[in-house]
């Protein structure tokens, strides 16, 4: 018993935010008497969730002033946070919804990530199938630099960003329940009355989860194109068509990008990843393949195709206004996309108010009192929220087996 505490308390330590330091909670949150108490033994899966990763994004730029202060939008709920400054590069960020999530660095670029299909397991994606490679905004000609500063809430992520063009900034992501996509608010401050230029990229890589780059066939064979279009205020992509591959049927996927501002200006390519272009194009993974450089922004299996949106913002002296963006996914084709994208455009703080109140129910079904060990005790608060990030749902899911998977059990003796 003793070493599985040590365990747990070394566990505690080691998430990635230091929780005895810096667990802020609003004003509006009350704390709650201690409603039933837990064993130390029960704690072990809790806890060892806690120790995964939950961090947020922010969009990679050009060297920018330093924020003034913290851009906090009141209209944007909050919930008991913890946040983190150091080492953004090398942390990983996770938004999840019940029916799509999002990962990318912590510092708010989207490197190329993953091992399943090299490069490609980052990004926005639904259960069965990837969206975009990430998006990123620009004001006045010049890319938001990094985050300095990312904070995680209960279903929700912030990045502090710094000052460009003196306009402060933060961003804060979030997946709705019950949408196929997920929404992104560009909080915006500003010392004095003035209209700026902001720019909103977004790339995209429509992409299903299964074939992996190694499979047999791999997605090098069966990742079609994908196109891309401006019709009415947002950015549609599409991959239509059947591959050159048995057992593959046609198919019609779609994704939607925007914001429900109307957009001066339009522009599509097949870049538009922000300060990421030009791409490092990293080497299909393999026995053979080449060492891959130490920056990747997509790999050989991507395919996908961007797009650019301009738009007037005023901005008044001292207040914060958030212009919110979304991207809405299908996998049957566009209308539905387009659908997503507006369901997650409707009434976006009343959504990230409903998923902070659904979190805190969650929360609310247990309570854990460790006074000897306080740091524990919220370790396994957060793991609740590890957990609930853990729900997706997909419909009329094909399912297959697949011989990587039999040989894994054979390996392990099933």
């Amino acid at each position: 018993m003793r070493e599985t505490r040590l365990f747990l308390d070394q566990c505690a330590e080691r998430i990635i935010f230091p929780l005895e330091r810096r667990v802020a909670r609003p004003r509006s949150f009350k704390r709650r008497g201690n409603r039933a108490s837990a064993s130390r033994g029960s704690l072990a899966a809790c806890a060892t969730a806690a120790c995964s990763l939950l961090l947020i994004t922010a969009p990679l730029g050009v060297p920018a002033q330093a924020a003034n202060g913290p851009v906090v939008d009141p209209a944007i709920a909050r919930s008991p946070e913890l946040s983190e400054t150091t080492r953004l590069s090398d942390r990983r960020f996770v938004v999840t919804g019940d029916r799509a999530w999002a990962l990318g660095a912590a510092d708010g670029t989207y490197p190329a990530a993953g091992f399943h299909t090299r490069g490609e397991m980052g990004g926005f994606w639904l259960p069965n199938l990837k969206l975009l490679d990430g998006m990123w905004f620009n004001i006045n000609g010049d890319w938001i630099g990094k985050a300095n500063k990312t904070t995680s809430g209960w279903g929700y992520v912030r990045a502090d960003l710094p000052t460009t063009h003196g306009v402060s900034a933060s961003r804060t992501d979030f997946v709705p329940r019950g949408v196929s996509g997920a929404l992104v608010g560009l909080s915006l401050r500003s010392e004095r009355t003035r209209i700026i230029t902001l720019r909103a990229d977004a790339h995209s890589e429509l992409m299903s989860s299964y074939p992996w780059g190694e499979t047999k066939p791999s997605q090098t064979l069966v990742n079609l194109p994908d196109s891309v279009s401006v019709p009415g205020k947002h950015l549609l992509f599409r991959d239509k068509g059947k591959p050159q591959s048995p057992n593959f049927e046609f198919h019609d996927w779609a994704a939607a990008f925007g914001s429900d501002l109307s957009p001066y200006a339009t522009k599509t390519g097949k870049d538009f990843r922000g300060p990421q272009d030009p791409a490092v194009i990293c080497p299909a993974s393999g026995p053979s393949a080449p060492p891959q450089p130490e920056r990747c922004d997509d790999t050989e299996y991507g395919n996908g195709a961007g797009g650019q949106l301009a738009y007037k913002i005023r901005l008044r002296a001292g207040e914060v206004k958030t212009v919110w963006f979304a991207v809405g996914g299908s996998a049957s084709g566009p209308a539905l996309a387009r659908a997503e994208l507006r369901k997650a455009l409707d009434k976006p703080e009343a959504a990230i108010r409903g998923v902070v109140r659904y979190r805190e129910g969650l929360n609310e079904r247990s309570d854990v009192s460790l006074p000897g060990n306080p740091l524990l005790a919220r370790s396994v608060a957060w793991s609740k929220q590890m957990l609930a990030a853990s729900e997706q749902r997909v419909e009329d899911l094909k399912l297959r087996a697949v011989r990587a998977v039999r040989r894994t059990h054979r390996r392990w003796g099933r």
